[in-house]
């Protein structure tokens, strides 16, 4: 193993590390009446909502999506964290509405790939390279 002076002088190295890259706050202050602050856009707080396993029931989420948007929104976008897609012969075919355009989403939906070894997300993403499967529903996730 290392020795205990080795991991002594790795600790203050990257202690020193550490407060070498912070700013102090009268720097950021002088950035920021020099003209500086000007050419950043002030980044305003984005609410998000974070959603499990939808296994392809987009009605169930998207009227909790509403319901918590009335009572604590607004939000930006929802994130689904699980399995998006039902099962069966064709997983996919409750997002078939959103893709035609005979269904449209409240918010910004991304999915996040929970089945990656599953053909019907290959075949989604092979349609749709960008991972924009239907308007405002974006898989973030690419195959296995």
């Amino acid at each position: 193993g290392r020795s205990a002076d080795t991991r002594a002088r790795e600790h203050a190295s990257l202690a020193e590390a550490r407060t070498s890259t912070r700013v102090p706050l009268p720097e950021v202050r002088a950035m920021a009446s020099s003209g500086y602050g000007d050419r950043i856009a002030p980044v305003k707080p984005q609410k998000v909502l974070i959603a499990g396993d939808v296994r392809g029931d987009f009605g169930l989420l998207y009227s909790k999506v509403i319901a918590a948007h009335q009572r604590h929104g607004p939000f930006s976008a929802v994130f689904c964290v699980g399995d998006f897609l039902g099962d069966g012969d064709d997983p996919a075919s409750s997002l078939r509405p959103y893709m035609a355009g005979e269904k449209k989403t409240p918010i910004t939906t991304y999915l996040l790939n929970a089945r990656v070894d599953c053909e019907a997300v290959r075949a989604l993403l092979e349609g749709s390279p960008s991972g924009e499967i239907a308007k405002d529903i974006v898989l973030l996730a690419g195959p296995a």
